[in-house]
């Protein structure tokens, strides 16, 4: 009875280690892939296994294939080295392990989601598995060659309550690199197709915290990555949306509302392209916004942080060639956008040949049907026009026609609300053709209606002519010039409502003046000196030149045959050239109102030396006048009038 006992105390210390036998394995490894599938129904085939002292195993050929024929899982080798006594203590140390061409498909039982996933070769080093803990470090991971295609029908989806308390888990990958990775999502609606290829990825000190709800990375590079988003058009989407709509909503999961904190200490992507498209648009010319394709992609980002709609990141640098030709050679400053505010701070763009400055700080508020709150924002801007042509393509040959030796520099700092807007200075500079600066404020500047404000400027003009062939055709080109001039003044606005005051300086002359004008009653009132003014400087053809004068005058309407017309104006000429010829000291005045209309004219200029008064109505569409002027001195042949003497003196009455 003893050697019994002992033979079977024997038997049972020796048996585990039978299964290192290999034969043993054999058997063991034929009579489990019986019977798993003929428990599952699955085919389940494994051509080699084997397990060496204590935990070391090694399996090749293995296969599971469902009852349709379609392969679940492939793998032809995998190999892996775990630890014998941390796992009396629930803890799966594992010094490496290593899976060689692994092949992984799952359908969902709603058909509403297909992962197809294919590895040619991944090797974990130092994996450690607590499960009492729920923890799982990992200090070194290798992925190259691998295709990984994502399906989801959303509208097939079942959803199901979860009923398992879930337990959190924290997962920490100190290294981990991936070579090249092919993926490729479809998710409709949204993703007609997302394709990207990863040459190379690096993560470094990575955690995941599920009890936290936090995905935390030191490190992520990515390298030679070719990403193709396609999306449906509007239309396309609607119609696939009211062919294929979403089942209802009818469990409420509490994990569904738990918000997830995102951190990156530093993100690199370089040497990548990018394109983000519309399905079966073919680009056109330019920017095209529903074709976007950004070659040799390089970004360095820092300090990411993201929490639902709170997003920062620190832009230390971006640069990229868009199809249209522009290239973005340096960008960098940092972003925060949260559900209340978006702040852009000292963010700086330098492509080949323009730069961008901006400091912007709004609450999103400003995006509402009815914008509300205050914003700022101060910008400093380099921009070459040829890289404007570059965008839109359809503008090159006007731009042609701008002075493109230097870019064209815009700086303003604006604040306020949609209410009311605050220009603390703008400034637009064209070295050698404009410099001009305004500063005011504008409100309700969404509301034509109520639009109204005030602006100051000032503005040189060392050569405005470039504008000609932009506003005017051939023919009133010829009869207008703009030469080098300074114009400075301050215009008020408002309920279609405007006023102002100019001064303006030509060489050897000025225009110095105000006025105002309302367009819902036609008033107008105008004061403004003309001191030698060059009016061939600006209207070469005119027979005007060299006009010094007073005028001022105010009224409403311009049916000058209605009664209801009113005018009141008096004219100073002090000299004006015309035809060559010189006046002087005249003065005029005219007075309308109600249809009654009176005019005088005094004129003590050598050679044209008169008097005269006129008072008359207007009747139906014509003014009936009475003259009565004495004419002291009149030389017609002197004036230029004729090529004979002709003079004379006289009185009408």
């Amino acid at each position: 009875m003893l050697k019994v006992f002992f033979a079977l105390i024997v038997l049972v210390v020796l048996l585990p280690f039978s299964l290192y036998i290999p034969w043993v394995q054999n058997v063991a490894k034929d009579y489990a892939c019986r019977y798993a599938s003929e428990s599952t129904g699955l085919d389940i085939k494994l051509n080699r296994i084997l397990l060496e002292f204590p935990l070391n195993l090694s399996i090749e050929g293995l296969s599971v294939v469902e009852e349709s024929g379609d392969t679940m899982v492939r793998a032809e080798r995998f190999v892996a080295g775990v630890e014998f006594m941390p796992l009396l203590d629930m803890n799966f140390k594992i010094g490496d392990a290593e899976l060689v061409n692994g092949y992984y498909h799952l359908l969902s039982a709603d058909s509403s989601t297909v992962l197809s996933a294919q590895v040619d070769y991944c090797k974990l080093l130092g994996t450690d598995l607590d499960l009492n803990h729920r923890v799982l470090n990992l200090i070194d991971g290798e992925l190259s060659g691998g295709k990984v295609t994502f399906t989801s029908y959303p509208h097939k989806a079942v959803e199901e309550p979860d009923t398992a308390a879930a337990q959190p888990w924290r997962i920490n990958a100190y290294h981990l690199a991936l070579a090249d990775i092919d993926f490729t999502m479809r998710m409709l609606p949204t993703i007609d197709k997302l394709h990207a290829y990863i040459g190379k990825a690096e993560m470094k000190n990575g955690v995941i915290d599920t009890g936290k709800h936090t995905v935390d990375a030191h490190t992520l590079a990515v390298d030679s990555a070719d990403v193709r988003y396609y999306t449906l058009s509007e239309h396309d989407a609607e119609i696939y949306s009211q062919l294929h709509p979403l089942p209802p909503d009818t469990i409420n999961n509490p994990n569904d509302t738990v918000t997830w904190v995102v951190r990156g200490d530093s993100i690199r992507l370089s040497k990548s392209h990018i394109i983000y498209a519309q399905r079966s648009v073919m680009p056109s010319a330019g920017l095209d916004p529903n074709y976007i394709e950004l070659s040799n992609v390089n970004v360095q980002l820092r300090n990411l942080y993201n929490r639902a709609s709170t997003v920062a990141v620190d832009v230390d640098h971006i640069s990229c060639k868009e199809r249209c030709g522009l290239e973005i050679e340096q960008a960098n400053g940092s972003i925060y956008v949260d559900e209340n505010k978006i702040d852009v701070n000292k963010f700086r763009l330098k492509t080949f040949l323009s730069e961008f400055y901006v400091d912007a700080h709004a609450p999103f508020t400003l995006l509402n049907d009815k914008p509300t709150g205050n914003f700022v924002i101060d910008t400093d801007n380099r921009i070459a026009l040829q890289e404007l042509g570059l965008l839109h393509p359809a503008l090159k040959a006007t731009l042609r026609q701008i002075p493109q030796y230097n870019p064209l520099a815009l700086k303003g700092k604006v604040q306020g609300t949609p209410e009311h807007l605050d220009i603390k200075s703008f400034k637009a500079t064209i070295p050698k053709y404009l410099d001009a600066t305004a500063s005011g404020v504008v409100n309700h500047p969404l509301d034509m209606k109520r639009l109204n404000g005030n602006i100051a400027f000032n503005a040189k003009f060392p050569n405005l002519n470039f504008v000609k062939p932009l506003a005017l055709d051939a023919a009133t080109s010829k009869q207008v010039n703009f030469p080098p001039m300074t114009v400075k003044g301050e215009a008020k606005f408002g309920g279609n409502s405007y006023s102002g005051h100019l001064d303006m300086r030509l060489e050897g002359g000025s225009l110095v003046g105000k006025g105002s004008f309302n367009g819902n009653r036609n008033q107008y009132a105008v004061d403004a000196d003309f001191t030698n003014f060059p009016v061939r400087a600006i209207m070469p053809l005119a027979p005007v030149d060299h006009l010094t004068a007073h005028v001022k005058a105010d009224g409403h309407g311009f049916d000058f045959l209605k009664a209801s017309t009113a005018v009141n104006a008096d004219v100073n000429l002090g000299s004006v050239t015309y035809d060559g010829v010189t006046y002087r000291d005249i003065t005029a005045q005219v007075n309308m109102n109600a249809g009654d209309v009176t005019a005088r004219v005094n004129s003590n200029n050598p050679n044209c030396n008169l008097f005269m008064d006129a008072q008359g109505k207007i009747q139906g569409e014509r003014y009936i006048f009475n003259v009565n002027g004495n004419i002291r001195d009149f030389d017609a042949n002197a004036l230029g009038f004729t090529d004979f003497p002709l003079n004379g003196t006289g009185e009408i009455a």
